[in-house]
């Protein structure tokens, strides 16, 4: 479950890192990343836990048919062209707001992942919110590393999508 919910946070999240460090090279206060970080993420995780609970009712067997939702939303983003976006305003309502807008379809992987480990939900969510924190360190280690970055973003772009559908794979499979 702890490798699961690691490769969950890290596909949805992988993009984010890097608006993370952009956000960091523009000078915009390490506080206001947080504090945006942080109200952003617990609004998607909020509403994940909602659609959680609409779905407790479903019987065991069909929760495990969730998992197309990230396979779906993996293959989307495979198809897409990614568009890297402008200059983000500095503010922590900014922060949130673009994570919210970027992180929308992590409620797609979410909430299939805590119906298939609905006893883990606590352990999950801490690991959600630690990765958030390690996150935040890296875009600003990455604020030195621009270039860097900017290939990094590359291969990663191209690495979520697929490990997104592993994850879907493993809800399908009932793991």
């Amino acid at each position: 479950m702890i490798t699961v919910a690691i490769a969950a946070f890290v596909a949805t999240n992988i993009d984010d890192l890097f608006l993370l460090a952009g956000w960091f090279v523009r000078r915009t206060p390490a506080a206001n990343i947080l504090v945006g970080q942080l109200v952003g993420f617990s609004l998607l995780v909020g509403v994940s836990i909602g659609l959680f609970l609409l779905g407790t009712n479903l019987p065991h067997t069909a929760i495990r048919w969730l998992g197309i939702l990230p396979i779906a939303i993996g293959v989307k983003t495979l198809l897409r062209d990614y568009d890297g976006g402008g200059e983000s305003p500095s503010s922590w309502f900014s922060v949130a707001t673009v994570t919210v807008a970027n992180g929308v379809d992590n409620v797609g992987v979410y909430v299939p992942l805590f119906l298939q480990h609905r006893e883990s939900i606590p352990q999950i969510i801490a690991i959600f919110y630690a990765g958030l924190i390690v996150w935040v360190i890296i875009a600003k280690l990455f604020e030195r590393t621009l270039a860097l970055s900017k290939s990094a973003h590359r291969v990663a772009h191209q690495l979520a999508p697929v490990v997104v559908i592993l994850v879907g794979i493993i809800i399908l499979l009932g793991g």
